[in-house]
């Protein structure tokens, strides 16, 4: 079984060296034949003697420079399959890297051959380049401004729920400034390490523009970190409205949850008044809390326990509001120190709400149970007459009745057993027992 495995292993890793191979083979041949096809137009334009255009110009950089990424890849990846590659795809693979290196070497002689003018045309696509860079950088900048127009209409501070939003369109607008600025100066730091290699005449343009597009890109750059400094503030701002708000929420439902209770506790200080008046009724309707049926007193600890719920819930947000806070900010301390101490005061509000909910609902549940036990004591009174009753012969006269009775049941069952036992019916029985003179029951019988 093992040396089967190692058979179909062996198998698996060829056939899997030979289809990579081959994949590496026909896909880098596809990219050759294209770059082949352009390097040998482009040689067509630059034979001797003959002077580029700015369009053709343009063109031998664009080609060249596709075409040099390209072969790059190809010498590359192509060598790493040949060594493993099948006896029959090696010879392919390595005619393959041969005309790879080849058309390296014919790009880098038009290089050579248009050094000059593609010094030039690149200059003139890299200025424009570096143009329209710095224009994105500014309309980014415009975008992030006018963003920001609503607080700058005399509205430092946005009503409550409008402000966040706002602010989060200013930081994601400063987020897009940044981007466009780090990738203009990668490009212009790119640039102008590549115009050390170029001629001065050719590459004074493209340094006089980099300054400028720099220069402007610098000027954005600076307006930035206001900006985001300001959206900080601002967004502080919005914390603290969303705090107070969440303060205020909380106080305003711990609030009416005491109002809700309310109720429960003058129904308690009535039920305790009769109490102490002797009023209750012992054998009244006692599964009720006074004032209140089962069906309500259940409705209303539904409602208040839905209540508690979203008191707490709203307290917990107030709480990681506040929690988001440094302990030691200098701008809102003061004011966040109040409104800890109020949302502590709800928190207080809500232990309160909850006591007397839950002491009215401990005295429903108990009012239940009483009036269970009530039920149940007066079945087993009933059980307990209707027992006294069927015992009353064993009780009443010493039992006289009970044992008449008895007598009489004792008598009957020896009267049977003696007429089985002589064979006697009832007529038998009747003449013997009453058979001497005078209607008499002898002493025999």
């Amino acid at each position: 079984a093992q040396q089967e495995l190692a058979t179909q292993k062996k198998a698996y890793s060829a056939s899997d060296k030979l289809l990579k191979a081959r994949e590496a083979s026909e896909g880098n041949e596809v990219k050759i034949q294209t770059v082949q096809a352009e390097v040998e137009r482009i040689e067509e334009l630059t034979k001797a003697g003959s002077k580029l255009s700015d369009e053709n110009a343009k063109d031998v950089v664009l080609v060249t420079s596709e075409a040099q990424k390209v072969l790059k890849v190809v010498v590359t990846d192509v060598p790493k399959f040949i060594s493993a590659a099948p006896a029959n795809m090696k010879e392919r693979l390595q005619k393959l890297e041969a005309k790879g290196k080849d058309l390296q070497k014919r790009v880098e002689a038009i290089l050579v051959k248009t050094k000059d003018e593609r010094e030039r045309v690149s200059c003139d696509l890299h200025a424009k380049e570096a143009d329209e860079l710095a224009d994105d950088v500014e309309a980014k900048m415009t975008i992030a401004e006018n963003e920001e127009l609503p607080f700058l209409s005399g509205m430092e501070e946005m009503p409550v729920g409008e402000g966040r939003g706002i602010v989060e369109k200013c930081e994601q607008a400063a987020l897009e400034v940044d981007k466009a600025v780090v990738t203009y100066r990668k490009f212009a730091q790119a640039k102008n390490a590549e115009l050390k290699t170029f001629k001065a005449e050719s590459s004074a343009t493209l340094k006089e523009t980099l300054a400028k597009a720099t220069e402007r890109v610098d000027t954005v750059a600076k307006k930035i970190v206001k900006f985001k400094v300001d959206a900080a503030k601002r967004m502080k701002t919005v914390r603290l409205q969303d705090t107070r708000l969440a303060v205020e929420q909380a106080e305003e439902m711990a609030t009416q949850l005491c109002e809700d209770v309310k109720p429960l506790e003058k129904k308690d200080e009535k039920k305790a008044e009769k109490s102490e008046e002797g009023a209750e009724d012992e054998n009244g309707d006692a599964d009720e809390v006074p004032g209140v049926s089962a069906e309500d007193a259940q409705s209303l600890c539904e409602k208040v326990a839905e209540s508690d719920a979203a008191v707490q819930a709203k307290i917990e947000e107030a709480q990681t509001h506040l929690a988001g806070w440094q302990q030691d900010d200098k701008d809102h301390g003061e004011e966040l120190g109040h409104l800890a101490e109020r949302l502590g005061l709800a928190e207080a509000q809500l232990a309160i709400a909850r006591k007397t909910a839950g002491e009215f609902e401990e005295r429903f549940v108990a009012e239940r149970l009483l009036a269970e036990a009530r039920d149940t004591l007066e079945k087993a009174r009933e059980e307990v007459s209707k027992l006294t009753e069927a015992c009353a012969p064993l009780i009443t006269n010493g039992g006289e009745e009970f044992l008449v009775a008895v007598s009489a049941r004792t008598l009957a069952d020896a009267l049977r057993d003696y007429m089985k036992e002589k064979e006697l019916d009832d007529d038998a029985i009747f003449k013997k027992a009453g058979g001497s003179e005078g209607g008499k029951i002898g002493e025999e019988a």
